[in-house]
């Protein structure tokens, strides 16, 4: 296969470390580790790992590892498969010292920081392994390429650049409007608050986290079902898209599903960079909420709730 060149991305010195969470271990206490994603979405959790597959079997180590790369770790929450929810492979190939990874069409909707710390975890994994030398990436049979539509190429260890946690600790302050459920649980309330979060975090991304934390106001229900997970956010020509797991589904005790579908809208539709947003459910659009509201389709700001 051809290499094509890797072209580096200036905004990856803004989103990647080697973090050390409750799940990762330290990159001095093993001989080889397969790497996750923190729970922040934008560091790269290095986890010890002993290989059972034969020394001389390169095919069956790269099985042994994509299979790690799509399994959670046992007990630890706060690392996520890199190869999980709209993250789907298609398919993997070894040619030589070279692993070409093919990907679902859902891997274009990764958020900017989101892909790369993805693409750092898998291409860390492989590239331990002394068979493998560069890994490349392809969506639907086509070269993944950057944001100015260049061909990403063979990718190595080094084509990551580690920043030290300093860097990433940086932080913005934003002032959000909030969609909570009135008391009754058939309106909806707003809730103001500032917030300081990491730069490298999308604001899309904090809002959803705040409205899954719940409000502040005594007065105000929670409008998502306790323990549903975002699985991931990204915005593209306007249309926020949303995909949670399918705790979702379960619903929010004693508040209207309109009243939760619109809460994720109208906080959403506070920021500039929405206009309508779409929801999925462990990357299906295709369900009903509460068997009753279709999320088939983007929804647009609606104040009348």
């Amino acid at each position: 296969m051809k290499k094509l060149k890797f072209v580096f991305n200036l905004m990856l010195c803004f989103a990647l470390c080697v973090g050390l969470t409750a799940c990762g271990g330290t990159e001095k206490n093993a001989d080889f580790f397969v790497y996750y994603v923190g729970s922040d979405d934008i560091s790269v959790v290095p986890v010890p790992y002993n290989l059972k597959s034969g020394a001389d079997d390169a095919n069956a180590k790269v099985d042994e590892l994509i299979n790690n790369l799509q399994s959670s770790v046992s007990g630890a929450k706060s690392c996520v498969p890199p190869i999980s929810g709209g993250v789907e492979l298609k398919d993997y190939k070894i040619e030589g010292t070279t692993v070409t990874l093919d990907f679902k069409q859902g891997y274009l909707k990764l958020g900017q920081y989101e892909e790369i710390t993805i693409r750092a975890a898998i291409v860390k994994t492989l590239v331990q392994l002394n068979e493998v030398e560069t890994v490349f990436f392809t969506v639907e049979d086509k070269p993944l390429t950057d944001a100015n539509n260049v061909a990403m190429g063979g990718m190595k260890a080094e084509s990551f650049a580690d920043i030290s946690p300093d860097t990433l600790s940086v932080t913005k302050e934003a002032k959000v409007k909030l969609y909570f459920a009135s008391i009754a649980g058939d309106k909806l309330e707003t809730e103001d608050r500032s917030l300081h979060y990491k730069t490298a975090v999308s604001p899309e991304r904090v809002v959803i986290e705040q409205l899954l934390a719940g409000p502040k106001d005594s007065d105000k229900l929670p409008v998502v079902a306790n323990g549903t997970k975002l699985l991931g956010i990204t915005v593209k020509e306007g249309i926020c898209y949303v995909n949670f797991d399918a705790g979702f589904l379960r619903g929010a005790p004693m508040v209207d599903p309109q009243v939760t579908i619109y809460s994720i809208v109208n906080t959403l539709s506070e920021l500039p960079s929405v206009s309508k947003v779409q929801i999925s459910i462990d990357s299906n659009s295709d369900v009903k909420y509460m068997e009753q509201i279709p999320l088939n389709q983007p929804f647009m700001r609606n104040l009348e709730i």
